[in-house]
């Protein structure tokens, strides 16, 4: 398969290649690259294990995705055990062709993409510069039906755009856990507070993008080894269990990492969900309301005032919403609205733009007893006994009888942080809307460790069925502190400050 863009969309093409025969001529030695010998010598046997495609479309339908993480790991692990090593090649292979075969290239009746993107097995000793100027124009002389050409193919200049770079594989990666969702339910509360455990270690107290740096459908090495040289800086002198954790709360959404994840099976991934209701309140507020995040901007308006800029948390949700995509693609931002009815109204589409039941299902299918699903209301309500919990299923020691948990990016604003509470229509209109969410979550708690399903979600209850209270301080971040757990909820549930209990 050949790969890349062309005029904006990705072209496939898929070309068998019948059991060949080398051909006899070639470049003479002194003009070989180091290792060029053994490529000649051993591509028959290393071709089988060559060619998958080694990226994949974030926006590429869950099959799709799944079929190209197949291929290419079927080809790296049959590399491996063929005593080769796996590399991703690029090329601007219609250029490269037509510098390379001139008037030649029009008796080809193959149509070529632009950019071509695939793995390539070569002999283990073989280096980058073997690769690039000695394996890759074999590898297409082979693919192209031109092994017989005299001379066979030139090695790649600059101005072609070759890269290669060595591929490894998931199992590889140097990780025992990740935090992967869902994103404003809890998630750093989660993160920062199982950090506190002397057991665990993450790679950074921040939401770490390590798998949204690119579309691969395999780590680069130097990416595995990366991230062995932040374990090895961290670690102490005088640890007992070490236990290395990642934290992002939009791993759930990506089909992409779902694959990953399922590919490297001493991963366990845990998951935080909430009132479905209450995050999309949450997620409005900060990203389509004026007054929430996108202070300065105009009501109704694509491009009135200060330029929105949508929370890092949500940052991989937002690609698969056409409309937000859409407008980040062409350099403007989504407009954004005065109230929840007013932008629920103007794009209908953001009821299911912030659903994450259809992905939980998918990441559960996937990983099964390695996910780890639990409800923001067991934090809430028993922080301890629910982080033990977790350092027991991670494998970690209990946490110290002195241990105290904390609430952070806390919310607060009771039924007036928007009009969604006090309008009845479009409060039973969003519940409505969101049954999936709901039934989703009952569906998976108790599948994936978390439990039975707390009573508020089997009675759909929200934080507008709270009682009535006096509204809080107007701002984007007003109520967003960290504050303190206590096993027993405080009287008022929703305004507790530090040391008062649940929040």
């Amino acid at each position: 398969p050949l790969g890349g863009p062309a005029g904006g969309a990705a072209i496939m093409l898929s070309v068998s290649v019948p059991t060949f025969a080398m051909a006899s001529a070639a470049l003479p030695a002194s003009w070989l690259p180091p290792c060029a010998e053994e490529i000649e010598a051993r591509l028959p046997e290393l071709f089988p294990w060559c060619g998958a495609l080694t990226f994949v479309s974030w926006a590429a339908p869950e099959a799709l995705v799944e079929a190209a993480f197949e291929r290419a790991e079927r080809q790296v692990l049959g590399c491996w055990q063929a005593n080769g090593r796996y590399w991703e090649i690029r090329l601007h292979l219609a250029r490269y062709l037509a510098d390379a075969l001139g008037a030649e290239l029009a008796n080809l009746s193959l149509p070529l993409v632009q950019l071509l993107r695939v793995g390539l097995c070569v002999p283990e000793r073989c280096g980058p510069e073997s690769v690039a100027s000695a394996a890759l124009p074999r590898y297409l002389a082979l693919l192209l039906g031109l092994a017989e050409r005299a001379g066979g193919l030139p090695a790649p200049h600059g101005g072609h755009g070759a890269e290669v770079a060595e591929l490894a594989h998931w199992s590889k990666l140097p990780l025992d856990f990740v935090v992967a969702g869902v994103d404003s339910c809890g998630t750093t509360s989660l993160h920062r507070n199982l950090a506190g455990h002397r057991d665990i270690v993450f790679s950074t107290m921040e939401e770490d993008s390590f798998f949204f740096r690119g579309d691969g459908v395999l780590p680069r090495r130097d990416e595995v080894e990366g991230l062995q040289r932040t374990w090895a800086a961290r670690r102490g002198p005088a640890r007992g269990v070490w236990l290395r954790g990642l934290a992002h709360p939009g791993l759930f959404h990506s089909a992409r990492v779902r694959q990953a994840l399922l590919r490297a099976p001493g991963i366990r991934a845990l998951v935080v969900v909430c009132d479905p209701m209450g995050r999309l309140e949450k997620n409005l507020l900060f990203e389509h309301l004026c007054h929430g995040r996108y202070v300065g901007a105009t009501a109704g308006s694509d491009d009135g005032g200060a330029v929105p800029q949508p929370s890092s948390s949500s940052s991989s949700t937002a690609s698969s919403s056409s409309s937000l995509s859409a407008a980040a693609a062409g350099g403007r931002h989504p407009r954004c609205w005065g109230s929840i009815a007013e932008a629920l109204d103007g794009e209908p589409e953001l009821l299911h733009h912030w659903r994450v039941g259809s992905h939980l299902r998918a990441l559960h299918r996937l990983l099964g007893p390695r996910l780890r699903l639990l409800h923001q209301e067991s934090l809430r309500l028993s922080p301890e006994a629910s982080f033990q919990a977790l350092a027991s299923w991670l494998g970690a020691g209990p946490f110290p009888s002195s241990a105290s948990f904390h609430r952070y990016n806390a919310m607060g604003g009771g039924r007036h942080r928007t009009d969604l509470c006090g309008n009845a229509t479009l409060l039973e209109h969003v519940r409505a809307a969101l049954a999936p969410e709901y039934e989703a979550f009952e569906e998976l708690l108790p599948l994936a460790g978390g439990g039975p399903p707390p009573e508020s979600l089997r009675l759909r209850r929200s934080r507008c069925d709270l009682p009535l209270e006096p509204p809080e301080e107007e701002g984007p971040s007003a109520g967003r502190r960290a504050v303190g757990f206590r096993a027993a909820p405080c009287p008022n549930r929703t305004r507790c400050t530090a040391g008062e209990g649940v929040a």
